[in-house]
């Protein structure tokens, strides 16, 4: 039984949040792209993009993620990581008729917790994507 999930430091869990990548691309341009997390590790995440152009392996990546909001707090996590995967997007073993692809990423430091002191931005931000 070799399975790639096999070989995981860390177990994956898919959750329904949103994050924020800001990185530079090729050509040396900067770039903001609001996209949906597709699942989180200890070590690494995956998110789809139809943006797929402006990523590559080894690239360096700011990420914001933004959490779930209760009546008393709201708040995000911030860690900074590395391109290691870029593949098309197969959704139950369909070909990608889509244009999307899976960016798998590599934490470089620790998820770090920033509460938010006016919640309607994380409110207005779920209403913008």
């Amino acid at each position: 039984m070799n399975k790639a999930s096999d070989n995981r430091d860390f177990s994956r869990f898919l959750l329904d949040l949103y994050l924020n990548v800001s990185a530079v691309d090729r050509d040396g341009k900067g770039f903001d792209e609001k996209i949906e997390l597709q699942d989180i590790s200890g070590g690494g995440a995956k998110f789809v993009t139809e943006k797929y152009e402006k990523y590559f392996s080894g690239q360096l990546l700011d990420i914001t993620i933004f959490l779930p909001e209760t009546k008393d707090v709201g708040g995000y996590m911030k860690t900074k990581a590395t391109v290691v995967r870029i593949a098309q997007h197969n959704i139950s073993g369909k070909s990608n008729q889509s244009g999307t692809y899976v960016v798998g990423v590599k934490f470089m430091t620790h998820l770090h917790f920033e509460k938010t002191e006016n919640k309607n931005t994380l409110y207005l931000f779920r209403f913008l994507i």
